[in-house]
């Protein structure tokens, strides 16, 4: 029988609204326990680490946490086998950076095989060498990565992404062998994929087991990647719920459908909306 476990709640924040004192503290009142941050991109162009501190200061200050960060991305079709020096630097600056905020995950985006008809052992022989490399600089900071699952876009078949299918994401983390490497689940990516029609989310989540160290939560109509709040879609939350707690997942329940636009009161009131209908979503499931 699946463990009865209660989640707490995270939300994902860009680095920008994280230095914002009131924003923190109006996304506690509306129910969140902690963030999940992305940065933004010259984030890192400058005292990268004097601003990691601030958010930190400001977390505390708000009653929040930051269990998990989005580590800096390669495009969707950039190929597996050229790195640049400065996404790769920005990565390893995130590594860093991890313990100061308290975060022990990041969500890392894979790349594909896009050049080579996304041949998918070439990506993961790359891939593999790739992550062996990224485990030994987050080792120096005990900081860990977790392989997230990616899209394939219901207009793009022809380009599956590597690790849009659960096998992907297995093979590569048991090929790496590290502990500090693991996998992000995306909810809202795992709708979408054609590759799984034959499968629940709650199959797929049972496949990956205990690899799931963080996930991400959002919706869409299963035509593109909308990351829409959990009651606006096509998820079926009981199958997806079902899923984390058999494999005993006791992480963040961590929102990736953003924290609304416009003015305060909009934005108050999205993020109240949003708190809420997760609630009610984690009790009736």
């Amino acid at each position: 029988m699946a463990t009865r476990l209660k989640w707490r709640k995270s939300v994902n924040v860009h680095s920008d609204s994280a230095m914002d004192l009131d924003f923190l503290k109006m996304l506690k009142n509306c129910g969140f326990d902690g963030i999940d941050l992305n940065f933004s991109g010259d984030f890192f162009e400058k005292d990268h680490e004097m601003k990691a501190h601030m958010i930190c200061d400001n977390l505390q200050e708000a009653g929040l946490s930051c269990p998990q960060v989005h580590l800096p991305t390669y495009g969707l079709f950039e190929d597996c086998g050229k790195d640049d020096p400065v996404v790769e630097d920005c990565i390893a600056k995130t590594l860093k950076i991890m313990p100061i905020l308290g975060a022990k995950w990041a969500a890392c985006h894979v790349r594909s095989a896009a050049e080579s008809g996304f041949d998918r052992e070439r990506a993961l022989t790359q891939n593999t060498h790739w992550l062996k490399g990224l485990c030994s600089v987050a080792q120096q900071y005990g900081s860990g990565i977790a392989v997230e699952n990616l899209p394939t876009f219901p207009d793009r078949p022809d380009a599956p992404f590597f690790s849009s299918v659960v096998e992907d994401q297995c093979a590569l983390i048991d090929a790496v062998d590290h502990p500090l490497l693991g996998a992000c689940w995306d909810f809202g990516h795992a709708n979408l994929n054609l590759q799984h029609r034959d499968k629940n989310q709650r199959e797929l989540l049972n496949i990956l087991g205990q690899r799931v160290k963080i996930v991400h939560v959002h919706n869409n109509y299963k035509t593109r990647d909308s990351h829409l709040p959990l009651s606006i879609g096509f998820v079926d939350w009981f199958d997806a719920i079902a899923g984390l707690r058999d494999i005993g997942f006791d992480g963040f329940f961590s929102l990736e459908s953003g924290c609304g636009s416009g003015s305060d009161k909009l934005k108050r009131a999205y993020c109240e909306f949003s708190a809420k209908a997760t609630d009610i979503i984690l009790e009736e499931n």
